[in-house]
């Protein structure tokens, strides 16, 4: 009877002890103000910590030209910058009537609030940067690192911020975790060195879904009770559907124990700072893109446009129609899949942080077994630096596997119908307490699913594109071939994040660059 525990904990030291030695040297800096952490990451994280937006470019003569950008995202956005501070003309036209896409604030009851991202991750090497170039570092606040993993009708906290916690606290079977202690710090190591922002870096990686290795290397449990709430939770995505990169990126972002960040004002505040800057038109819905000669030409709700180069930075249900010479590289990529999501922004009248496994929460992710519509809750509290009321402001985010004909179709009676009990079942003490829906947002393109082979895909359309930047590539009938004046970014080129999408805009900014 007493073999059984004592086993568990030899192999649980015996993981701890080769696991530690992966993220040795890789500490937390706890109690740490805002900007001395900002300060830390830019500062003492070697290669990492290089200005990408100060760095490109040497001493190379100002570039000329002109540059529409469609979208006004964070992808788009970052590519505009970057161009526009080169020296190249630069236009956006955004269809709706202020920048950010996802990375949407409202203002409800006085206090500012998130309606999709959320988290600015210390890993960040794209978006961290961007926010230094403009001067914006001042803006961010600590967010609190621990989770809630929901499953089996129980919270199960882990810390972000020490990533063996995961291994640490029953999440896992005795012998998923004896599995885990075997092959984690080896697939940990196939990691080192690689980019943290760009997918495209992974594609060596990319051969099998987040399943099949969840399965392999950590186990049925290490899959049901680890792997499916965060794909879920943060990505809106199946295990089943997406690349084993995914868990690979998080375990790697993970061991860099980094702090992690969010805004004062919201996280739109940023990107309403990139645009001061910058020449964007709104309300301008483009319904066609085409390259003629060395030239693009776009037909708008505003009318024609020319211009040498295109960056085209929507999501990809929305520019696959109107790019109607699309090569098939650019078709391959535009046919990604989006995942569509709901969020409910609710006031309860009650703090959580008295409960001790709930205590300073950035947020829960439940599990699929719950068989629950609610994927995942963030919790504003756990942004430190911007007030909330008293109790709790729950960020809801609702999710049920389906792109179209599921809950995301429903009418707004429907969705909170389903999913205020399910809310109250999770977070006890709801219903007592009272609570309020202050706004309801629904994310038709919430998220890309990051499938297996989509890295390969990415890699291999910017290494021919640099190609046709760097030589005369004559085809096959004798012609020379003009260089590709339309370049794609968004989300659906990147990790699903914002870093992600913000890395696709600098590495098409670059890229015309290059090719001026």
């Amino acid at each position: 009877m007493s073999e059984k525990p004592e086993q568990e904990n030899i192999q649980r030291r015996q993981f701890l002890k080769t696991g530690g030695a992966v993220v040795a040297g890789t500490a937390f800096l706890p109690g740490a103000a805002h900007a001395a952490l900002f300060r830390d990451h830019f500062l003492l994280s070697g290669s990492e910590s290089r200005n990408p937006f100060e760095t490109f470019g040497g001493k190379s003569p100002p570039p000329s030209g002109e540059v529409i950008v469609i979208g006004a995202g964070i992808a788009g956005l970052t590519a505009a910058h970057l161009l526009s501070k080169r020296g190249m003309k630069v236009t956006v036209l955004e269809s709706s009537h202020s920048p950010g896409g996802r990375m949407s604030s409202t203002t409800k009851a006085g206090f500012t609030l998130d309606r999709a991202a959320q988290m600015l991750m210390g890993t960040y090497d794209t978006l961290i940067p961007l926010i230094k170039d403009v001067e914006f570092e001042s803006e961010l606040i600590p967010f609190d690192s621990g989770m809630s993993l929901y499953f089996d009708h129980a919270h199960h906290r882990i810390d972000a911020s020490h990533p063996l916690s995961v291994f640490d606290d029953g999440l896992m079977e005795r012998r998923d975790l004896g599995r885990a202690g075997l092959s984690v710090p080896r697939v940990l190591k196939n990691t080192f060195g690689k980019s943290l922002t760009s997918c495209a870096d992974w594609a060596d990686l990319d051969v099998a879904s987040a399943e099949t290795w969840s399965k392999k290397n950590i186990g049925v449990s290490g899959l049901e009770n680890f792997i499916e709430p965060l794909t879920r939770g943060v990505f809106f995505q199946e295990p089943e559907e997406v690349s084993q990169i995914l868990p690979l990126w998080l375990l790697g972002s993970f061991t860099k124990r980094k702090p992690n960040f969010t805004l004062r004002n919201g996280v739109n505040s940023l990107p309403q700072k990139i645009a001061e800057t910058l020449d964007i038109q709104y309300g301008a819905h483009v319904e066609s893109i085409q390259q003629i000669g060395e030239r693009v030409a776009l037909q708008t709700s505003l009318g024609r446009y020319e211009s040498d180069w295109v960056v085209l930075a929507v999501p990809a249900p929305v520019a696959h129609p109107i790019l109607i010479d699309a090569r098939v590289d650019e078709a391959e990529l535009l046919k990604t899949p989006y995942r569509s999501g709901i969020n409910l922004l609710v006031h309860a009248h009650r703090n959580w942080n008295q409960d001790p496994i709930l205590k300073r929460l950035s947020g829960v992710l439940v599990s699929r077994k719950e068989n629950s519509v609610i994927a995942a809750i963030g919790t504003e509290t756990a942004k430190r630096g911007r007030p909330v009321p008293s109790g709790e402001l729950l960020q809801v985010f609702v999710y049920d596997g389906i792109s179209s004909g599921g809950i995301c179709d429903e009418p707004d009676s429907a969705v909170l119908a389903r999913a205020l009990p399910e809310l109250e079942r999770i977070m006890p003490g709801l219903r007592e307490a009272g609570c309020e829906v202050l706004d309801l947002a629904r994310w038709k393109n919430a998220m890309p699913v990051l499938e297996v082979g989509k890295a390969k895909r990415v890699r291999d359309y910017r290494v021919q594109r640099d190609r046709f930047i760097t030589r005369r590539v004559v085809l096959a009938g004798g012609d020379a071939a003009r260089t590709r004046r339309v370049v794609l970014a968004g989300d659906y080129l990147g990790f699903p994040c914002t870093d992600g999408a913000a890395e696709t805009g600098l590495w098409a900014a670059k890229h015309i660059l290059r090719g001026r």
